[in-house]
């Protein structure tokens, strides 16, 4: 009934159709207003107006710090969603971090492979790091994380992409830079980081990521980012 009272009433605005299960849902775009169209083959489709935010219907009300990390802060919060309810979610916190795709003279891609104690194995990586505090500029970290990790340092650094790498229960964003014309300096890693250099084509990288060998989110999308800025 609703759909036919939009369709009714707000012809003006743009239609999309979507077929889910053999069923079309007409989605329709208006000028003030977020409507939801439903169906019984869904649970709801958010309809977003040119003119409304469906965020207006999201609110925290309650923050609570559980524990304070080293590198994370763990929060539970209360969150009035859309239907009057109250949502209790998890949330960790982070300062941000900073990664870079470095590419060498011959058009190859410097990459650190280490152990990740999360998934308690080694990992390939494009260099990374997080930020000293929130007020650190990304690109800072970057040049440093950059020199610290693989003993090269660039005049030459440029933003890519942004990643959030787990928006479901995390702050964290990443914010991701390619670095070029890559001057020779010294690695500065901390005490208890062991990391080895490997240098590879992106053809390479790419068969690893589609093999299944690369799977950090923030090295797929800088070095696919990278490959289509560079076509």
């Amino acid at each position: 009934m609703l759909q036919s009272l939009l369709e009714a009433c707000f012809m003006t605005g743009s239609v999309a159709k979507r077929v889910l299960r053999r069923r079309t849902v007409r989605i329709y775009l208006v000028e003030y207003k977020t409507y939801i169209v439903s169906n019984k083959y869904m649970a709801n489709i958010r309809v977003t107006a040119k003119g409304g935010s469906y965020m207006d219907k999201f609110e925290i009300i309650g923050k609570k710090l559980e524990h304070k990390g080293k590198i994370v802060d763990f929060y539970s919060m209360d969150v009035k969603v859309p239907n009057g309810n109250i949502a209790e979610w998890d949330l960790i916190e982070h300062k941000g971090a900073a990664a870079v795709v470095p590419v060498d003279e011959e058009g190859k891609i410097l990459m650190v492979r280490q152990y990740r104690g999360a998934i308690d194995d080694m990992m390939l990586e494009i260099p990374a790091g997080g930020r000293d505090s929130v007020e650190e500029d990304f690109k800072i970290c970057a040049a440093r994380e950059l020199e610290e990790e693989t003993g090269y340092r660039s005049e030459d650094i440029r933003h890519l992409i942004n990643v959030n790498t787990a928006a479901a229960y995390t702050s964290e964003l990443i914010a991701v830079y390619y670095a070029e014309n890559l001057i020779p300096s010294r690695q500065r890693l901390d005490e208890n980081e062991f990391v080895n250099i490997e240098r590879h084509s992106i053809e390479e990288i790419e068969k690893m990521i589609y093999s299944g060998e690369i799977t950090d989110a923030k090295t797929i999308a800088g070095v696919l980012a990278y490959k289509n800025l560079k076509k």
